[in-house]
């Protein structure tokens, strides 16, 4: 068992670092996806599309590119998630007619039923959590997780400009 050195805080120092990871490590590991028709990550590239729809109705699709960009991932990888989800019909592909080299991907009815059951289902699961966690203290752990967020980015940035400097 790893103590505390004198002086240190609870949420400072080595100690309070790996707390900190073994916490969001726990969070990140609870397995939500069991009740899921779909993996997360596929259901966040659902989410992509449906999003992309419903903010360019005019156009067909997306491309992989702006998926993987958007999605944080390798085109390759997104190309073989869209593969899976194309076999089971949840999303669809159209030729570019003005650049065939590219290829449009879209969200399928069954891919936008998908998304809205589990979507509920999500919602209903933190819904949940929340009441037993309690609204003020959702409410001040999101806030605080945001201003983490923004410091954990500027330092991230600082670490980039000092590497490349």
């Amino acid at each position: 068992m790893c103590m505390q050195s004198s002086g240190e805080t609870p949420g400072s120092g080595e100690n309070g670092a790996l707390k900190l990871l073994r916490v969001i490590h726990r969070i990140w590991r609870v397995n939500l996806h069991l009740t899921m028709e779909v993996p997360p990550g596929e259901f966040f590239v659902l989410q992509i599309l449906e999003r992309h729809r419903a903010e360019h109705p005019d156009q067909e699709g997306i491309y992989v590119s702006s998926i993987a960009r958007r999605a944080r991932m390798a085109p390759s990888q997104v190309s073989r998630m869209l593969r899976g989800l194309e076999e089971r019909k949840l999303v669809g592909r159209v030729v570019d007619e003005k650049d065939r080299r590219n290829t449009y991907v879209f969200l399928t009815e069954s891919g936008e039923l998908i998304c809205k059951k589990q979507r509920a289902q999500i919602d209903g699961y933190l819904r949940r959590v929340t009441e037993a966690f309690g609204t003020e203290k959702m409410d001040t752990f999101i806030q605080l997780c945001g201003e983490m967020a923004e410091v954990m980015e500027q330092e991230a940035e600082k670490e980039r400009q000092r590497r490349n400097g």
